[in-house]
This record gives C-alpha cells, structure tokens and sequence, in this order.
C-alpha cells in the first residue's frame, strides 16, 4: 500500500473529525472514531498530530481562515467604511450558511472545552484565535475606506466577533435569512461610528 503523504493525512483526519463530529456531535469524536471514519490508523494520528487538541486548533483555524478568505475578497479600496462592513459581513455570513454544520461543530467546541479537562484551554485559544482575526481584517476594512478606529481594537474585534457568533447561533435555531440580513447592515451601521478619518488634522494652537 501506498503511503500517504503527512499534509495529505493531516487534511483527511481533519474532514473526517468534521464528518464525525457534525454526524454524531463533538463529544463522539474520539481519535479512534476520527481515524475510522478516514480509513486511517490509529497510529497516523498521533503520527500527524501530538494530541487531540492539535487537531482540534487546527480544524477552528480551517474554518477561520476560510471565513477571513472569503470577506477579504469583497474588500474594495475607497468604498466607504459602512459599505466595506456591509459587504464583508454578509459574505462572511454566507459563508458560514452554507456550512452550518460546520457552526455547530465550533460552538459545541467551545461548550465541551468549558466542561471537559482535557480540552482544557481549547475554548479560551479558539476565541483569541477569533479577536485576532478579526482584528486584522478590521484594520484592512478601516484601512480600505481610508478611516482608522476610535475605539481599541481589542473592543471593536470583540464587538464583531459577538455580532457574528449571536446571529449564526441564532440562525442555527431558526433559519431566518431575512433578519440575518437586517441585522448585520444594522451593526455595520453602527459600527462604522466608531472610526474616523484617518488623516484627521490636528487642532493648531490659538
């Protein structure tokens, strides 16, 4: 038999601990359960990752890099702050609405690291993972419409951040498009008033 590349087993335990958890939940993810459903085994796991928080980390990082790629491509320099913030959410909205299992893998993450010792930290790393992101998208969004934020960073990522986990949980319950839609133009609305120009000249002395 030929044998797999490392990257490439990496990527198929990763699908398949999605496949897994999004299937039966996340608590049933076993490393066992996870190499099964890859045709792996059980040793490539631990060959490819040191622990079952590894993979985890890297899963989250899939699904965020994903996200970031997919809001970045409607970034268009010179718009004006609310439109880029408008455009932005609502790719990154529709992103995550065609992958809702995906959601729901990464919220059941969260709650089962608050419960569960030995994923202890995961859910602490998997939202600094998210303020960082954010973060540097929202510096480019800024940057793009020629403005800069009047608030710390820290606080306007986290703003985003809670903005989108409420309403993909919310959508998750309910399906409602339409007020998704509603709610984000909302907050980009809002949002967008705590920046400023970027070039804003400074007060000369009397």
């Amino acid at each position: 038999m030929a044998r797999v590349p490392a990257q490439q087993r990496r990527q198929e335990l990763i699908d398949a601990a999605f496949t897994v958890m999004a299937r039966d939940g996340v608590a049933a993810a076993s490393t066992r359960a996870i190499t099964a459903q890859a045709n792996a085994p059980l040793s490539a796991f631990h060959y490819c990752f040191r622990s079952k928080q590894e993979l985890l980390q890297e899963l989250t990082t899939t699904v965020v890099n994903e996200l970031v790629r997919e809001a970045r491509e409607v970034l268009r320099p010179g718009a004006n702050l609310r439109d880029g913030l408008r455009d932005g959410l609502r790719r990154l909205w529709e992103t995550a609405a065609r992958h809702p299992d995906q959601q729901l893998v990464l919220y059941e993450l969260t709650c089962l690291s608050l419960r569960d010792p030995a994923l202890a930290g995961l859910g602490k790393w998997q939202y600094e993972c998210y303020f960082t992101e954010a973060a540097r998208y929202l510096e480019d969004v800024a940057a793009a419409a020629g403005t800069k934020w009047r608030l710390p960073m820290p606080v306007v990522s986290r703003m985003f951040i809670t903005c989108i986990d409420g309403v993909c949980l919310g959508w998750l319950a309910d399906r409602n498009d339409a007020q998704v839609l509603e709610a984000l133009d909302g907050f980009a609305d809002q949002l967008a008033t705590f920046a400023e120009p970027a070039s804003t000249s400074a007060a000369l002395p009397g």
